[in-house]
């Protein structure tokens, strides 16, 4: 089971759905100018885990302040359950490299207009 702890819906796309254009996959229209329909949706949390981060003092670079900003706590993240694979951000299961059920949105799908629309796979730390 997949539940999406993110505030988006995430999209995702057969492979051969896809063409590969400068290095990126995008939706190949159809001949009526329609982008195919998504293999699976998961819907956006009504309450995502969330990282959250505080500003360190600023250092200079070529006269420009410089902020650290360091992740200080995780909210809206449930423990672990066997069997099931939490879809969060990439920044978040990097806090949590120890976590192995949380994944994120692997190789991304674009629009014509360079939106993300969705992935084909998922990752993991």
């Amino acid at each position: 089971m997949i539940v999406n702890l993110t505030p988006h819906d995430v999209a995702i796309y057969n492979v051969s759905d896809c063409i590969l254009n400068n290095g990126r996959l995008y939706l190949h229209e159809k001949a009526d100018m329609e982008y195919p329909e998504p293999l699976r949706v998961y819907p956006a949390a009504k309450e995502p885990a969330r990282v959250h981060f505080v500003q360190g003092d600023p250092g200079m670079a070529d006269g420009v302040l410089v902020y650290r900003w360091t992740p200080y706590g995780i909210t809206g993240l449930p423990e672990p359950k066997t069997g099931t694979y939490c879809i969060v951000s990439k920044i978040l299961a990097q806090e949590c490299p120890e976590r192995e059920d949380l994944i994120f949105p692997g190789t991304l799908v674009y629009d014509a207009e360079d939106n993300v629309v969705g992935c084909i796979d998922f990752s993991r730390v």
